[in-house]
């Protein structure tokens, strides 16, 4: 291959400075004679080759010579490197005639430049997956042996073909690496540089921005608060609603409420810690101060206060549920066997079924029974039979804030409890006009009595008693009877307690001593000695049975306080709520 001086040419410019080849010998240029430059002989790629370089008078005019160890090694060298260089070049002329292109692994070869400096080849690795070539550039001059560095370009990268460098012709001399070749390989080094560099910045991203190496910074996401829901304050709400508190993001920790005049409002917090509810009931036309607590998985707190007010009854009506007997009047005696548990509504009730739903009772030990309304006020509860000694027994009116139609709605909210105490039952025999009494079913007394006359007959069938008094005035025109008519009477009577709430009583009547035990001439009370209703009197109370048989009289109304024993007990547990 001719060699020109065009700086432009691949193979004829050296780095930095040109030297004058018309000044120096040729050996100072290549490092070989001309002689060795014209026997340079092909061998295999990959194989050493024969030819062994002139040395001493053999070599050319002008050529160091070879006396020392020095300059016979640098020779060689040189020689090894043009021989390299001219077998590459006869492998490269294969390969672009196409006529005996050696097989290589597309993946796995890279073409490479040899460069001699005359002690050490510094090699260019640049990755094709096309295929290898190896180009061999002598250098302009001997220098010291230094390594190398070798470049690795990503394999996407468009790499122009080497420039082949073959042997030189007789006379010519084989010129050092051009500037295009440093170019090429500043250009590969640069590629390489931003490359390592693109790799590094995105691992450094990497590491930042997810979940990288040892050595990241992490940002952990901030965990919310948890929130807290109430009731919408901005309305009344109805007292039958609960207040509810409620906890997202969290779990409640604490809950308190208060009543207007600042007494404990009591409630329940679930298990989970989710929602509270009060379980006090709640009045009309209140305000209650509510403050609650609640904190997230991170420990943070969230406290929120507020207010929930109910509506006012000033355009409402309402009714209670009283409960009879009075708690506080039974509190110290307990109540009979006989007592039904009674609601007694100050106004009518139409959503009977409805207001039925919330009236609860618990009794211990347990008996059946069922609730029974006698009248339109009035809702009662009994078992088949008599309670036994001992029983207590629970009710409640839920009915705060509830309809009970015809738009009257519940008052407030009403409970009681009681203890029934033993049995005392007084069986009345008109045929006999005995009283014979009984505790808890054992017969302890019998005495002489006198019932209702015919004209004024005692109702049959068991009556409860709903009232004692230790006197009372007896006005016979409470019944129509009054002054002035046949029968009329109104006086002082002692010992009383009520059986009935059309005028029957069991009292003292010294009046008919001589009659009791033979005839009924009352006006339809039972009528005993003073000293028999003392007896009676200090032991039969509120709840306990007299039972009443053979008066000729009509059978005790329902409604007529306490009338509840004379229905049958199939057809009072099916109940009338409906009807």
């Amino acid at each position: 291959m001719s060699q020109t001086g065009d700086p432009d040419h691949t193979g004829g410019s050296h780095p930095a400075q040109e030297p004058n080849t018309s000044d120096i010998p040729v050996a100072a240029n290549t490092g070989i004679g001309e002689d060795e430059q014209n026997t340079v002989t092909e061998s295999t790629p990959g194989e050493p080759t024969d030819a062994t370089p002139p040395t001493g008078k053999d070599s050319r005019p002008g050529t160091p010579p070879a006396a020392s160890d020095a300059s016979e090694n640098t020779s060689a060298a040189s020689g090894a490197a043009t021989e390299d260089a001219a077998t590459q070049d006869d492998t490269d002329k294969t390969s672009d005639t196409g006529t005996g292109r050696p097989a290589a692994d597309a993946d796995s070869q890279a073409p490479t430049a040899a460069i001699s400096d005359g002690s050490q080849a510094a090699t260019a690795a640049i990755p094709n997956t096309a295929e290898a070539a190896t180009t061999a550039i002598p250098a302009a001059t001997p220098g010291p042996a230094t390594d190398a560095p070798t470049t690795v370009l990503p394999s996407s990268t468009p790499i122009p073909p080497p420039t082949k460098v073959g042997a030189a012709a007789p006379g010519t001399s084989v010129p050092g690496p051009g500037r295009a070749t440093w170019l090429l390989i500043g250009a590969a080094v640069a590629i390489v540089v931003i490359a390592v560099g693109a790799v590094f910045l995105g691992r450094s991203a990497t590491d930042h921005g997810g979940s990288g190496g040892s050595g990241s910074e992490k940002t952990t996401p901030a965990i919310p608060a948890a929130a807290i829901s109430v009731p919408d304050t901005a309305n009344p709400i109805n007292p039958s609603v609960p207040i509810t508190v409620s906890a997202s993001g969290g779990r409640l920790t604490s809950v308190t409420a208060t009543t207007p005049d600042g007494k404990p409002l009591a409630g329940t917090l679930s298990p989970d810690g989710l929602t509270w509810t009060n379980t006090d009931s709640l009045a009309f036309s209140s305000a209650y101060a509510i403050t609650a607590d609640a904190v997230n998985s991170a420990g943070a707190h969230t406290k929120q206060n507020f207010t929930v007010n109910t509506i006012s009854t000033d355009n409402v009506s309402t009714a209670y549920a009283n409960v009879v007997p009075a708690p506080d009047v039974v509190a110290d005696t307990g109540i009979g066997v006989g007592q039904p548990m009674v609601f007694q509504f100050t106004k009518p009730v139409t959503n009977k079924a409805e207001v039925q739903k919330h009236l609860h009772i618990s009794v211990t030990p347990a008996q059946p029974g069922a609730w029974y309304w006698v009248d339109d006020k009035d809702v009662h509860y009994r078992g088949p039979n008599y309670w036994l000694p001992g029983t207590k027994i629970h009710i409640e009116a839920d009915v705060v804030g509830l309809d009970l139609g015809n738009g009257v709605l519940g008052a407030e909210n009403n409970s009681a409890d009681y203890t029934v105490h033993d049995s005392w039952v007084a069986k009345a025999d008109g045929s006999t006009d005995q009283l014979t009494i009984f505790q808890n079913g054992k017969q302890v007394n019998q005495m002489p009595m006198s019932l209702g006359s015919p004209g004024f007959p005692s109702h049959e069938g068991p009556h409860v008693i709903s009232d004692k008094q230790p006197s009372i005035v007896m006005d016979s025109c409470t019944y129509g009877t009054c002054a002035g008519q046949p029968g009329y009477y109104k006086e002082t009577v002692a010992l009383d307690e009520r059986i009935s709430n059309d005028g029957e009583f069991v009292h003292s009547a010294p009046w008919s001593v001589g009659q009791q035990g033979s005839s009924n001439v009352s006006h339809g009370c039972v009528n005993l000695s003073p000293d028999n209703a003392q007896w009676f009197y200090d032991r039969f109370g509120i709840g306990d049975v007299v039972e009443i048989t053979h008066s000729g009289g009509a059978t005790l109304p329902v409604w007529d306080t306490y009338g509840d024993w004379e229905v049958p007990w199939q057809t009072w547990q099916a109940g009338n709520a409906n009807s």
